[in-house]
């Protein structure tokens, strides 16, 4: 119950950000709709470790951190290849080891935030 509540106020924090529009009418469309989103994951068994895992929520502002220098970084990267013209395209692996499914598609999609790149 507790995790529901915090999904809730979570999912409701973004939808106000993400909003912008604070008219009683679509701040109640908010609530509905981040309502039926955290009945649904309950009724799927999904708001647990995995689903929300709150022990990685004091890391996140790092990671975010982390992830905004390599954006930028491959967006220089892929500017000085466009203003050389030269291309190297390379191929390979990246062992993960022991991640969560979770954890592994949000590696996944950290890598193809930046540009050029395909998992």
């Amino acid at each position: 119950m507790t995790r529901g509540i915090i999904l809730f106020a979570i999912l409701m924090a973004a939808w106000l950000l993400l909003s912008g529009h604070y008219t009683s009418l679509l701040i109640g469309f908010g609530v509905a709709s981040v309502f039926f989103c955290v009945w649904m994951s309950h009724r799927m068994n999904a708001i647990d470790d995995e689903g929300l895992p709150l022990h990685l929520m004091a890391r996140l502002p790092l990671y975010w951190l982390w992830l905004i220098y390599q954006i930028v970084l491959a967006n220089v990267q892929t500017v000085k290849i466009i203003i050389t013209g030269k291309v190297q395209p390379r191929l390979f692996q990246i062992h993960t080891g022991e991640m969560s499914e979770a954890a592994l598609v949000l590696y996944a999609n950290s890598i193809t935030l930046t540009p050029g790149t395909v998992t």
